[in-house]
């Protein structure tokens, strides 16, 4: 009698227990958010001597579906350590991509691989916006560029038809995705991204190393302050190396993908789809200086939260020329001094040039920039001055 009532003991240990941990680590799995900041791009201000900074980044869930319904108060961002005034979050659907896809046709892609990827990579591409430009990388021993940056939709998908996979050739994996690296890089501007499409590992049909890059040099040019280009990996099988992938996607901003069968492909790239119409833009002003700079990001979403930090780099500031003694409109006599303050750019100034009525009154070629003007010796009615700033290259 004492043994049964020790075993109902146990077993009703047991059983609370299960009820105990269950159903706090179900809820914990429903609100985990996962945050990604894909590039950060600061330009100066048109208005005042600051930067406009867009920070573009994305959020999923705990199943790796965007979450769409994120406000101001869902984020906090900090500069340098140094908390900012987030100024609007606004989806990024609107706003034109630029995208470089890297398709894997090496000799392990032969078969439904290709066949698969194909199709998935045509339909991925025919569902992106209109002004969305696409160019078309492929590689196994070699790497060629099927397609430059273009806005023909149709072009692209034309060439993708027409490749195949080679047989028993290898994979340059790291020199195609650094390539794939230098041609995002080259655009001075906008929303971008590599999408990066391979069943296996950088290696020739010997087993020796493809690449002449290695994994380091593309996660290194992708996530240098001036280069920012988000690489997102699709690992198709078993046989990739999901380490190098995730850390390639997860150092530049990207996110990694998984297919266990190439019949998944289509659900793979559909998901892709989501996440970049799904992208969100962060505006914020900077009065940091010029240089290299780090963001903090952190999103809450049902008091679940994740971080994200991202380097970037702000550049030079334009040269910007003020008055400050005279105000539009304001009633001149006799002598006045007027007084210029040159900002910013970085440029030496050689002189400042000083006119009234397009004719010139004096050039000041040392700080403070001033020079001082008899009005009485023009005519009564509207004056305009005009203060013109020579560099060394005049």
């Amino acid at each position: 009698m004492q043994l049964k009532l020790y075993f109902k003991r146990i077993w009703l240990a047991i059983f609370i227990l299960v009820i105990i941990f269950a159903f706090p680590l179900s809820t914990s799995a429903q609100t985990s958010v996962d945050l990604a900041v894909h590039f950060v791009e600061g330009k100066p201000a048109k208005e005042q001597i600051a930067y406009d900074v867009n920070v573009y980044l994305s959020v999923v869930d705990s199943a790796g579906n965007p979450i769409k319904d994120l406000t101001v108060e869902s984020f906090t961002v900090s500069e340098d350590s140094q908390q900012v005034e987030i100024e609007s979050v606004d989806p990024v659907s609107d706003e034109p991509i630029n995208l470089v896809l890297v398709l894997d046709i090496s000799g392990t892609m032969s078969g439904p691989g290709i066949a698969s990827a194909k199709e998935a990579a045509s339909n991925f591409i025919a569902g992106l916006q209109e002004d969305d430009r696409v160019a078309v990388i492929t590689f196994n021993d070699e790497i060629k560029t099927i397609i430059d940056y273009t806005t023909d939709h149709q072009a692209a998908r034309d060439q993708i038809a027409l490749v195949d996979a080679k047989r028993n050739a290898g994979t340059c994996l790291y020199d195609a995705a650094y390539q794939a690296v230098q041609m995002s890089a080259s655009l001075p501007s906008g929303r971008r991204a590599v999408v990066l499409l391979t069943d296996g590992v950088d290696e020739k049909a010997d087993r020796s190393i493809c690449s002449k890059q290695t994994e380091d040099d593309v996660i290194n040019l992708a996530s240098a302050d001036g280069t920012r280009v988000p690489i997102f990996a699709l690992g198709l099988g078993s046989k990739i190396n999901e380490n190098s992938l995730g850390r390639q996607a997860s150092t530049t901003g990207g996110r990694y993908l998984h297919s266990p069968e190439s019949t998944q492909l289509g659900a793979m790239f559909n998901l892709l789809a989501d996440l970049l119409r799904s992208q969100y833009i962060l505006r914020y002003t900077s009065v940091a200086g010029p240089g290299a700079h780090t963001l903090a990001v952190s999103a809450n979403h049902l008091n679940a939260t994740d971080n994200d930090t991202r380097n970037f780099l702000l550049p030079a500031m334009p040269t910007r020329i003020s008055l400050t003694s005279l105000e539009d409109g304001q009633a001149v006599s006799g002598i006045e001094t007027i007084e210029v303050d040159v900002a910013g750019g970085g440029e030496l100034v050689e002189s400042v040039a000083f006119q009234v009525n397009g004719k010139t009154v004096g050039t000041d070629t040392t700080t403070p920039y001033e020079q001082d003007v008899d009005f009485s010796a023009f005519e009564e009615g509207d004056t305009e001055v005009t203060v013109i700033v020579y560099g060394t290259d005049d």
